[in-house]
Protein backbone atom coordinates (compact mmCIF):
# COMPACT_ATOMS: atom_id res chain seq x y z
CA UNK A 1 0.00 0.00 0.00
CA UNK A 2 1.01 3.56 -0.93
CA UNK A 3 2.38 5.36 2.47
CA UNK A 4 1.19 9.16 3.09
CA UNK A 5 4.29 11.24 3.92
CA UNK A 6 3.36 13.99 5.52
CA UNK A 7 -0.01 13.45 4.54
CA UNK A 8 -0.97 13.92 1.81
CA UNK A 9 -4.04 15.68 3.27
CA UNK A 10 -1.93 18.05 4.78
CA UNK A 11 -2.92 21.17 2.30
CA UNK A 12 -6.91 20.16 3.37
CA UNK A 13 -7.75 22.79 6.07
CA UNK A 14 -8.62 20.38 9.56
CA UNK A 15 -10.40 23.39 11.17
CA UNK A 16 -13.06 25.79 10.57
CA UNK A 17 -10.62 28.41 11.48
CA UNK A 18 -8.83 28.74 8.21
CA UNK A 19 -10.16 31.79 6.51
CA UNK A 20 -7.72 33.08 4.41
CA UNK A 21 -7.07 31.57 1.04
CA UNK A 22 -3.63 33.82 0.36
CA UNK A 23 -6.22 36.22 -1.87
CA UNK A 24 -5.87 39.06 0.44
CA UNK A 25 -9.79 38.76 1.20
CA UNK A 26 -11.99 36.78 3.94
CA UNK A 27 -13.50 33.47 2.47
CA UNK A 28 -15.61 31.41 4.36
CA UNK A 29 -13.72 28.01 4.98
CA UNK A 30 -14.12 24.98 3.61
CA UNK A 31 -15.62 21.74 5.28
CA UNK A 32 -12.85 19.06 4.94
CA UNK A 33 -15.52 16.18 4.22
CA UNK A 34 -16.87 18.11 1.19
CA UNK A 35 -13.36 18.77 0.47
CA UNK A 36 -12.56 14.59 0.55
CA UNK A 37 -16.47 13.75 -1.50
CA UNK A 38 -15.79 16.67 -3.94
CA UNK A 39 -12.21 15.42 -4.62
CA UNK A 40 -13.02 12.11 -4.97
CA UNK A 41 -15.82 13.05 -7.74
CA UNK A 42 -13.38 15.29 -9.43
CA UNK A 43 -10.80 12.50 -9.61
CA UNK A 44 -13.38 10.01 -11.19
CA UNK A 45 -14.01 12.70 -13.66
CA UNK A 46 -10.34 12.88 -14.94
CA UNK A 47 -10.09 16.66 -13.32
CA UNK A 48 -7.05 16.33 -10.91
CA UNK A 49 -7.54 19.93 -9.75
CA UNK A 50 -6.92 19.75 -5.84
CA UNK A 51 -5.18 17.84 -3.32
CA UNK A 52 -7.93 15.27 -2.31
CA UNK A 53 -8.52 14.71 -6.15
CA UNK A 54 -4.74 13.98 -6.92
CA UNK A 55 -4.49 12.17 -3.93
CA UNK A 56 -7.62 9.80 -4.86
CA UNK A 57 -6.26 9.40 -8.62
CA UNK A 58 -2.74 8.00 -7.19
CA UNK A 59 -4.25 6.18 -4.49
CA UNK A 60 -6.64 4.57 -6.70
CA UNK A 61 -4.47 3.36 -8.92
CA UNK A 62 -4.28 -0.55 -9.65
CA UNK A 63 -1.86 -1.51 -12.29
CA UNK A 64 -1.27 1.95 -13.37
CA UNK A 65 -4.61 3.07 -13.87
CA UNK A 66 -7.08 4.67 -11.64
CA UNK A 67 -9.75 2.29 -10.20
CA UNK A 68 -12.82 5.08 -10.24
CA UNK A 69 -15.39 4.34 -12.64
CA UNK A 70 -17.84 3.34 -10.12
CA UNK A 71 -17.90 6.86 -8.37
CA UNK A 72 -20.16 8.53 -11.26
CA UNK A 73 -23.26 7.04 -12.21
CA UNK A 74 -24.76 7.80 -15.80
CA UNK A 75 -28.19 8.53 -16.98
CA UNK A 76 -30.46 5.36 -17.39
CA UNK A 77 -30.34 5.69 -21.23
CA UNK A 78 -26.94 4.77 -21.18
CA UNK A 79 -27.03 2.18 -19.12
CA UNK A 80 -29.73 0.64 -21.73
CA UNK A 81 -27.20 1.22 -24.20
CA UNK A 82 -24.69 -0.49 -22.63
CA UNK A 83 -26.68 -3.55 -21.90
CA UNK A 84 -27.75 -3.28 -25.45
CA UNK A 85 -24.26 -4.23 -26.45
CA UNK A 86 -23.84 -7.43 -28.63
CA UNK A 87 -20.74 -8.21 -26.23
CA UNK A 88 -22.38 -7.87 -23.12
CA UNK A 89 -24.81 -11.10 -22.90
CA UNK A 90 -28.65 -10.67 -21.65
CA UNK A 91 -29.96 -13.57 -19.58
CA UNK A 92 -33.35 -13.92 -20.85
CA UNK A 93 -36.33 -15.17 -18.89
CA UNK A 94 -35.15 -18.56 -17.93
CA UNK A 95 -32.83 -17.75 -14.90
CA UNK A 96 -29.59 -16.96 -14.56
CA UNK A 97 -26.34 -18.80 -12.60
CA UNK A 98 -23.67 -16.43 -11.55
CA UNK A 99 -20.26 -18.12 -11.29
CA UNK A 100 -17.71 -15.54 -9.53
CA UNK A 101 -15.66 -14.90 -6.62
CA UNK A 102 -14.80 -11.98 -4.00
CA UNK A 103 -16.93 -8.88 -4.66
CA UNK A 104 -18.52 -9.66 -8.05
CA UNK A 105 -20.27 -12.70 -6.32
CA UNK A 106 -20.94 -10.79 -2.84
CA UNK A 107 -22.63 -8.00 -5.43
CA UNK A 108 -24.60 -10.71 -7.31
CA UNK A 109 -26.27 -12.46 -4.08
CA UNK A 110 -26.98 -8.85 -2.84
CA UNK A 111 -29.33 -8.56 -5.91
CA UNK A 112 -30.22 -12.35 -5.41
CA UNK A 113 -31.19 -11.75 -1.96
CA UNK A 114 -33.68 -8.79 -2.82
CA UNK A 115 -35.06 -10.23 -6.09
CA UNK A 116 -38.95 -10.59 -6.29
CA UNK A 117 -40.39 -13.23 -7.18
CA UNK A 118 -40.53 -15.19 -9.74
CA UNK A 119 -36.77 -14.14 -10.31
CA UNK A 120 -34.59 -17.06 -10.73
CA UNK A 121 -31.02 -16.03 -9.92
CA UNK A 122 -28.59 -17.80 -7.51
CA UNK A 123 -24.44 -17.51 -7.26
CA UNK A 124 -21.97 -20.17 -7.23
CA UNK A 125 -19.16 -18.76 -5.22
CA UNK A 126 -18.58 -22.01 -3.40
CA UNK A 127 -15.98 -24.95 -4.47
CA UNK A 128 -18.02 -26.90 -1.92
CA UNK A 129 -19.20 -30.04 -3.98
CA UNK A 130 -22.34 -30.95 -2.17
CA UNK A 131 -23.38 -27.33 -2.17
CA UNK A 132 -22.97 -26.78 -5.54
CA UNK A 133 -24.19 -30.05 -7.00
CA UNK A 134 -27.30 -28.96 -5.08
CA UNK A 135 -27.42 -26.02 -7.11
CA UNK A 136 -27.19 -27.10 -10.42
CA UNK A 137 -30.44 -29.74 -9.34
CA UNK A 138 -32.39 -26.42 -8.60
CA UNK A 139 -31.09 -24.51 -12.05
CA UNK A 140 -31.98 -28.14 -13.91
CA UNK A 141 -35.64 -27.43 -13.10
CA UNK A 142 -35.53 -23.96 -14.96
CA UNK A 143 -36.39 -23.11 -18.63
CA UNK A 144 -33.58 -22.38 -20.55
CA UNK A 145 -31.20 -21.06 -17.59
CA UNK A 146 -28.26 -18.93 -18.42
CA UNK A 147 -24.84 -18.85 -17.09
CA UNK A 148 -22.70 -16.35 -16.03
CA UNK A 149 -18.94 -16.25 -15.33
CA UNK A 150 -17.71 -12.87 -13.91
CA UNK A 151 -13.90 -12.20 -13.62
CA UNK A 152 -11.95 -9.18 -14.66
CA UNK A 153 -8.67 -11.28 -15.55
CA UNK A 154 -11.12 -14.11 -17.03
CA UNK A 155 -8.22 -16.22 -14.71
CA UNK A 156 -9.77 -16.09 -11.67
CA UNK A 157 -8.99 -19.81 -10.28
CA UNK A 158 -12.10 -20.53 -8.52
CA UNK A 159 -14.20 -18.59 -11.15
CA UNK A 160 -12.71 -21.24 -14.06
CA UNK A 161 -12.89 -24.31 -11.58
CA UNK A 162 -17.00 -23.73 -11.15
CA UNK A 163 -17.53 -22.64 -15.06
CA UNK A 164 -15.80 -26.05 -15.94
CA UNK A 165 -17.64 -27.81 -13.35
CA UNK A 166 -21.37 -25.85 -14.54
CA UNK A 167 -20.54 -26.54 -18.38
CA UNK A 168 -20.13 -30.38 -17.88
CA UNK A 169 -23.66 -29.92 -15.76
CA UNK A 170 -24.76 -28.20 -19.37
CA UNK A 171 -24.02 -30.94 -21.45
CA UNK A 172 -22.46 -27.56 -23.42
CA UNK A 173 -18.66 -26.41 -23.49
CA UNK A 174 -19.69 -23.11 -24.39
CA UNK A 175 -22.87 -22.74 -22.49
CA UNK A 176 -21.19 -19.91 -19.57
CA UNK A 177 -20.49 -16.67 -21.41
CA UNK A 178 -17.43 -14.80 -19.48
CA UNK A 179 -17.41 -10.83 -18.50
CA UNK A 180 -14.22 -9.87 -18.50
CA UNK A 181 -12.15 -6.59 -19.24
CA UNK A 182 -11.26 -8.56 -22.65
CA UNK A 183 -15.33 -9.54 -23.70
CA UNK A 184 -16.41 -6.26 -22.52
CA UNK A 185 -16.64 -3.79 -25.34
CA UNK A 186 -15.43 -0.59 -23.06
CA UNK A 187 -14.50 -2.23 -20.31
CA UNK A 188 -16.38 -3.51 -17.29
CA UNK A 189 -17.35 -0.07 -16.07
CA UNK A 190 -20.76 1.78 -16.67
CA UNK A 191 -19.29 4.96 -17.13
CA UNK A 192 -17.28 4.54 -20.82
CA UNK A 193 -13.10 4.95 -20.71
CA UNK A 194 -12.91 4.78 -17.02
CA UNK A 195 -12.41 1.53 -15.03
CA UNK A 196 -13.96 -0.86 -11.93
CA UNK A 197 -12.15 -3.67 -10.58
CA UNK A 198 -14.02 -6.28 -8.54
CA UNK A 199 -13.60 -4.73 -5.40
CA UNK A 200 -15.60 -1.37 -6.62
CA UNK A 201 -17.89 -3.86 -8.92
CA UNK A 202 -21.16 -2.76 -7.51
CA UNK A 203 -23.04 -0.90 -8.15
CA UNK A 204 -21.42 1.02 -11.43
CA UNK A 205 -20.52 -1.87 -13.69
CA UNK A 206 -21.70 -3.57 -16.30
CA UNK A 207 -21.28 -7.18 -14.61
CA UNK A 208 -23.67 -5.35 -12.06
CA UNK A 209 -26.07 -4.19 -14.07
CA UNK A 210 -26.53 -7.31 -16.28
CA UNK A 211 -27.48 -9.20 -12.91
CA UNK A 212 -29.71 -6.50 -11.93
CA UNK A 213 -31.48 -6.60 -15.33
CA UNK A 214 -31.81 -11.00 -14.47
CA UNK A 215 -34.21 -9.64 -11.98
CA UNK A 216 -36.30 -7.98 -14.12
CA UNK A 217 -35.33 -4.46 -16.38
CA UNK A 218 -38.45 -2.51 -15.37
CA UNK A 219 -37.87 -3.03 -11.75
CA UNK A 220 -34.18 -2.66 -12.18
CA UNK A 221 -34.59 0.89 -14.33
CA UNK A 222 -36.83 2.25 -10.86
CA UNK A 223 -34.11 0.98 -8.51
CA UNK A 224 -30.95 2.63 -10.68
CA UNK A 225 -33.01 5.88 -10.93
CA UNK A 226 -33.71 6.27 -7.12
CA UNK A 227 -30.20 5.42 -7.10
CA UNK A 228 -29.05 8.14 -9.02
CA UNK A 229 -30.94 10.81 -7.42
CA UNK A 230 -29.73 9.68 -3.63
CA UNK A 231 -25.89 8.94 -4.63
CA UNK A 232 -24.62 12.18 -4.84
CA UNK A 233 -26.19 12.77 -0.48
CA UNK A 234 -25.16 9.13 0.19
CA UNK A 235 -21.65 9.90 -1.31
CA UNK A 236 -21.19 13.41 0.79
CA UNK A 237 -22.51 11.72 3.97
CA UNK A 238 -20.13 9.17 4.16
CA UNK A 239 -17.61 11.28 3.28
CA UNK A 240 -18.59 13.10 6.45
CA UNK A 241 -18.22 9.86 8.14
CA UNK A 242 -14.93 9.36 7.44
CA UNK A 243 -13.50 12.42 8.38
CA UNK A 244 -15.21 10.89 11.83
CA UNK A 245 -12.46 8.43 12.15
CA UNK A 246 -9.23 9.03 13.80
CA UNK A 247 -6.60 9.23 11.74
CA UNK A 248 -4.21 7.11 13.76
CA UNK A 249 -2.04 4.06 12.44
CA UNK A 250 -4.12 0.95 13.68
CA UNK A 251 -8.17 2.61 13.93
CA UNK A 252 -10.64 -0.50 14.00
CA UNK A 253 -14.37 0.56 12.70
CA UNK A 254 -17.42 -1.60 13.01
CA UNK A 255 -20.04 -0.79 10.35
CA UNK A 256 -23.43 -1.69 10.51
CA UNK A 257 -26.03 -2.14 7.58
CA UNK A 258 -29.26 -1.11 7.28
CA UNK A 259 -31.66 -4.01 8.84
CA UNK A 260 -33.33 -5.00 5.33
CA UNK A 261 -30.02 -5.97 3.10
CA UNK A 262 -29.24 -9.24 2.90
CA UNK A 263 -25.64 -11.33 3.63
CA UNK A 264 -24.61 -10.78 0.12
CA UNK A 265 -24.33 -7.03 1.13
CA UNK A 266 -22.66 -7.59 4.50
CA UNK A 267 -20.06 -9.79 2.50
CA UNK A 268 -19.53 -7.35 -0.29
CA UNK A 269 -18.81 -4.54 2.47
CA UNK A 270 -16.37 -6.71 4.30
CA UNK A 271 -14.12 -7.40 1.10
CA UNK A 272 -14.28 -3.75 0.19
CA UNK A 273 -13.10 -2.58 3.55
CA UNK A 274 -10.86 -5.36 4.67
CA UNK A 275 -9.10 -6.13 1.17
CA UNK A 276 -8.88 -2.40 0.30
CA UNK A 277 -7.68 -0.68 3.84
CA UNK A 278 -6.03 -3.52 5.35
CA UNK A 279 -2.67 -5.07 5.22
CA UNK A 280 -0.40 -1.87 4.45
CA UNK A 281 3.35 -1.40 5.44
CA UNK A 282 2.63 0.55 8.86
CA UNK A 283 -1.15 0.92 8.20
CA UNK A 284 -3.65 -1.25 9.53
CA UNK A 285 -7.25 -0.40 8.91
CA UNK A 286 -9.22 -3.17 10.63
CA UNK A 287 -13.16 -3.32 9.47
CA UNK A 288 -15.68 -5.47 10.74
CA UNK A 289 -19.82 -5.62 9.23
CA UNK A 290 -22.71 -6.24 10.57
CA UNK A 291 -26.25 -5.79 9.66
CA UNK A 292 -28.35 -3.69 12.52
CA UNK A 293 -30.73 -6.25 13.95
CA UNK A 294 -28.82 -9.86 13.32
CA UNK A 295 -26.80 -11.85 15.13
CA UNK A 296 -23.83 -13.82 12.92
CA UNK A 297 -23.08 -17.14 13.93
CA UNK A 298 -19.17 -16.86 12.36
CA UNK A 299 -18.67 -13.33 13.69
CA UNK A 300 -18.39 -11.00 16.84
CA UNK A 301 -17.83 -7.06 16.92
CA UNK A 302 -15.16 -5.66 18.35
CA UNK A 303 -16.24 -4.50 21.63
CA UNK A 304 -13.06 -1.92 21.26
CA UNK A 305 -13.99 -1.04 17.35
CA UNK A 306 -15.42 2.33 16.81
CA UNK A 307 -19.30 1.99 15.55
CA UNK A 308 -20.46 3.30 12.12
CA UNK A 309 -23.52 3.59 11.14
CA UNK A 310 -24.36 3.75 7.79
CA UNK A 311 -28.05 3.56 8.54
CA UNK A 312 -27.69 6.64 9.50
CA UNK A 313 -26.77 9.23 6.82
CA UNK A 314 -28.56 7.08 3.82
CA UNK A 315 -31.19 9.40 2.26
CA UNK A 316 -35.09 8.53 1.93
CA UNK A 317 -35.87 6.97 -0.72
CA UNK A 318 -37.04 10.01 -3.14
CA UNK A 319 -40.86 9.46 -5.40
CA UNK A 320 -40.86 6.91 -8.05
CA UNK A 321 -39.98 9.45 -11.03
CA UNK A 322 -41.48 8.39 -14.56
CA UNK A 323 -42.89 5.01 -15.07
CA UNK A 324 -41.84 3.90 -11.78
CA UNK A 325 -44.91 3.63 -10.20
CA UNK A 326 -45.52 -0.08 -10.42
CA UNK A 327 -42.09 -1.22 -9.94
CA UNK A 328 -41.69 1.16 -6.53
CA UNK A 329 -42.21 -1.83 -4.53
CA UNK A 330 -40.46 -4.27 -5.74
CA UNK A 331 -37.73 -1.78 -6.68
CA UNK A 332 -37.15 -0.54 -3.12
CA UNK A 333 -35.03 -3.28 -1.69
CA UNK A 334 -32.71 -3.57 -4.70
CA UNK A 335 -32.46 0.67 -4.54
CA UNK A 336 -31.36 0.10 -0.77
CA UNK A 337 -28.90 -2.27 -1.51
CA UNK A 338 -27.12 -0.53 -4.44
CA UNK A 339 -27.00 2.87 -2.09
CA UNK A 340 -26.50 0.58 0.65
CA UNK A 341 -22.70 -0.58 -1.18
CA UNK A 342 -21.93 2.86 -2.87
CA UNK A 343 -21.91 4.58 0.48
CA UNK A 344 -19.63 1.57 1.68
CA UNK A 345 -17.49 2.28 -1.49
CA UNK A 346 -17.04 5.74 -0.92
CA UNK A 347 -16.27 5.66 2.82
CA UNK A 348 -13.67 3.33 1.89
CA UNK A 349 -12.06 5.71 -0.80
CA UNK A 350 -12.21 8.55 1.72
CA UNK A 351 -10.82 6.44 4.69
CA UNK A 352 -7.52 5.55 2.01
CA UNK A 353 -7.53 8.92 0.92
CA UNK A 354 -7.24 10.01 4.17
CA UNK A 355 -4.85 7.75 5.62
CA UNK A 356 -2.67 7.59 2.57
CA UNK A 357 -3.81 3.84 1.84
CA UNK A 358 -3.89 2.24 -1.57
CA UNK A 359 -8.08 1.46 -1.50
CA UNK A 360 -8.14 -0.47 -4.71
CA UNK A 361 -5.10 -3.28 -4.50
CA UNK A 362 -4.62 -5.92 -2.32
CA UNK A 363 -1.18 -7.19 -3.50
CA UNK A 364 -0.56 -9.40 -0.51
CA UNK A 365 -3.19 -12.29 -1.89
CA UNK A 366 -0.15 -12.97 -4.44
CA UNK A 367 1.24 -14.86 -1.24
CA UNK A 368 -0.76 -17.51 -1.34
CA UNK A 369 -1.33 -18.01 -4.88
CA UNK A 370 2.37 -18.27 -5.32
CA UNK A 371 2.05 -21.42 -3.08
CA UNK A 372 -1.32 -22.53 -4.61
CA UNK A 373 0.73 -22.44 -7.83
CA UNK A 374 4.26 -23.59 -7.23
CA UNK A 375 6.47 -22.70 -10.10
CA UNK A 376 10.38 -24.30 -10.06
CA UNK A 377 12.30 -22.98 -7.41
CA UNK A 378 9.48 -21.20 -5.69
CA UNK A 379 8.21 -22.12 -2.36
CA UNK A 380 6.81 -25.64 -1.19
CA UNK A 381 3.67 -25.25 0.96
CA UNK A 382 4.72 -26.42 4.17
CA UNK A 383 2.51 -25.66 7.39
CA UNK A 384 1.85 -26.90 11.00
CA UNK A 385 -1.08 -29.53 10.45
CA UNK A 386 -2.66 -31.84 13.04
CA UNK A 387 -5.83 -34.41 12.67
CA UNK A 388 -8.84 -34.27 14.11
CA UNK A 389 -13.09 -35.22 14.09
CA UNK A 390 -15.76 -33.41 13.43
CA UNK A 391 -16.36 -33.01 17.14
CA UNK A 392 -12.64 -32.50 17.61
CA UNK A 393 -12.62 -29.89 15.33
CA UNK A 394 -13.38 -26.47 18.01
CA UNK A 395 -11.13 -27.99 20.58
CA UNK A 396 -7.64 -28.56 18.36
CA UNK A 397 -8.38 -25.15 17.07
CA UNK A 398 -8.69 -23.96 20.93
CA UNK A 399 -5.44 -25.88 22.08
CA UNK A 400 -3.93 -24.56 19.14
CA UNK A 401 -4.48 -20.66 20.00
CA UNK A 402 -3.25 -21.71 23.82
CA UNK A 403 -0.05 -22.39 22.54
CA UNK A 404 0.23 -18.94 20.44
CA UNK A 405 0.80 -16.44 23.27
CA UNK A 406 1.61 -13.55 20.45
CA UNK A 407 -1.96 -13.57 18.67
CA UNK A 408 -5.18 -11.31 19.88
CA UNK A 409 -7.51 -13.69 17.99
CA UNK A 410 -8.05 -15.76 15.34
CA UNK A 411 -10.25 -16.69 12.54
CA UNK A 412 -11.26 -20.54 11.90
CA UNK A 413 -12.46 -20.80 8.06
CA UNK A 414 -13.72 -24.40 6.80
CA UNK A 415 -13.09 -25.24 3.47
CA UNK A 416 -14.66 -28.52 4.05
CA UNK A 417 -18.77 -27.25 4.35
CA UNK A 418 -20.55 -24.75 3.95
CA UNK A 419 -22.05 -23.49 5.81
CA UNK A 420 -19.19 -24.18 8.46
CA UNK A 421 -21.67 -25.32 11.12
CA UNK A 422 -19.56 -23.74 14.20
CA UNK A 423 -20.66 -20.46 16.13
CA UNK A 424 -17.46 -18.01 17.07
CA UNK A 425 -18.47 -17.86 20.59
CA UNK A 426 -18.12 -21.13 21.64
CA UNK A 427 -14.57 -20.85 20.62
CA UNK A 428 -13.95 -17.07 22.27
CA UNK A 429 -15.40 -18.83 25.65
CA UNK A 430 -13.12 -21.41 25.32
CA UNK A 431 -9.94 -19.59 24.62
CA UNK A 432 -10.73 -15.63 25.85
CA UNK A 433 -9.82 -14.81 22.56
CA UNK A 434 -12.29 -13.13 19.82
CA UNK A 435 -12.69 -15.79 16.89
CA UNK A 436 -14.18 -15.61 13.58
CA UNK A 437 -15.35 -17.92 11.84
CA UNK A 438 -16.00 -18.36 7.19
CA UNK A 439 -16.74 -20.60 4.88
CA UNK A 440 -13.77 -22.07 2.76
CA UNK A 441 -12.32 -19.60 -0.39
CA UNK A 442 -14.58 -16.84 0.41
CA UNK A 443 -12.62 -16.23 3.26
CA UNK A 444 -9.66 -15.68 1.04
CA UNK A 445 -11.35 -13.09 -1.18
CA UNK A 446 -12.74 -10.92 1.93
CA UNK A 447 -10.32 -11.25 4.98
CA UNK A 448 -7.09 -13.02 4.03
CA UNK A 449 -5.28 -9.25 2.93
CA UNK A 450 -6.52 -8.01 6.33
CA UNK A 451 -5.59 -11.18 8.35
CA UNK A 452 -2.33 -10.99 6.36
CA UNK A 453 -0.92 -7.68 7.37
CA UNK A 454 -2.20 -8.14 10.92
CA UNK A 455 0.51 -10.28 13.15
CA UNK A 456 -1.64 -10.27 16.08
CA UNK A 457 -4.35 -12.82 13.81
CA UNK A 458 -3.80 -16.31 13.75
CA UNK A 459 -6.07 -18.70 11.43
CA UNK A 460 -7.17 -22.44 11.48
CA UNK A 461 -8.42 -23.82 8.53
CA UNK A 462 -9.98 -26.96 8.24
CA UNK A 463 -9.98 -29.17 5.23
CA UNK A 464 -12.26 -32.65 4.40
CA UNK A 465 -11.72 -35.91 4.58
CA UNK A 466 -12.85 -39.06 2.13
CA UNK A 467 -14.59 -37.29 -0.91
CA UNK A 468 -18.19 -38.75 -1.38
CA UNK A 469 -18.33 -41.13 -4.88
CA UNK A 470 -21.58 -39.70 -5.65
CA UNK A 471 -22.82 -36.60 -6.09
CA UNK A 472 -25.57 -36.00 -9.30
CA UNK A 473 -25.31 -39.95 -10.77
CA UNK A 474 -23.41 -38.57 -13.78
CA UNK A 475 -20.08 -40.33 -13.77
CA UNK A 476 -18.10 -37.44 -15.44
CA UNK A 477 -20.09 -34.05 -13.49
CA UNK A 478 -19.03 -36.47 -10.17
CA UNK A 479 -15.44 -36.33 -11.35
CA UNK A 480 -15.61 -32.89 -11.77
CA UNK A 481 -17.67 -32.52 -8.58
CA UNK A 482 -15.33 -34.08 -6.49
CA UNK A 483 -12.19 -32.73 -8.22
CA UNK A 484 -13.34 -29.48 -6.41
CA UNK A 485 -12.63 -30.38 -2.85
CA UNK A 486 -9.32 -31.36 -3.91
CA UNK A 487 -8.82 -27.56 -4.93
CA UNK A 488 -10.33 -26.59 -1.73
CA UNK A 489 -7.73 -28.80 0.14
CA UNK A 490 -4.54 -27.07 -2.11
CA UNK A 491 -6.14 -23.78 -1.32
CA UNK A 492 -6.19 -24.25 2.43
CA UNK A 493 -3.06 -25.48 2.70
CA UNK A 494 -1.13 -22.75 0.41
CA UNK A 495 -2.91 -20.32 2.71
CA UNK A 496 -1.99 -21.79 6.16
CA UNK A 497 1.60 -21.91 4.26
CA UNK A 498 1.72 -18.31 3.46
CA UNK A 499 1.02 -17.09 6.98
CA UNK A 500 3.09 -19.85 8.66
CA UNK A 501 3.93 -19.84 12.01
CA UNK A 502 0.37 -17.83 13.16
CA UNK A 503 -1.65 -20.77 10.92
CA UNK A 504 -3.15 -24.72 11.92
CA UNK A 505 -4.07 -26.82 9.12
CA UNK A 506 -6.86 -29.15 10.65
CA UNK A 507 -7.27 -32.16 8.03
CA UNK A 508 -10.61 -34.72 9.39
Amino acid sequence: MTSNPGGLLARVPTSRHEPWHGTGRWQAPRDPAMELWEGLVRAAQGMPSSPVARAALSLSADGGRPQLGWVTPVPWPQVEDRLADPGVPLPGDGGLLVAATGGWAFSSRAIAECAAPPARLLVADTLDAGQVARMLVTVGGWPVPSVLAISASGQTLETRLLTETIAIACRAGGTARVLSEATVPGGLSLPRGSAVNALFGAPLSVPFAVVCAATGLARFRCAYEWFCAASGSAGAAAAALAWTVPACLTPRLHLVLPRAVGDGARLWALQVLRQGLAGGPGRQIWCDVSVEGTVEAGFQPDPTALTIRITDVLPAMPAPSGGCHDEAASAAPLALAMITMYAVAVLTACLGIRCGVNFTSHPAVARYKAFLEPRPGGPAAACQEVRAGENGIVAAAARWLASQPGLSSAHLVRYDCDPPGICAAQLSEMTGRRWEVHSGSRWNHHSYQAVHGDPGVGVVAVTGGSVPARYSGDPRLDRALGALAGHQAAIARATCASLAPRALLITR
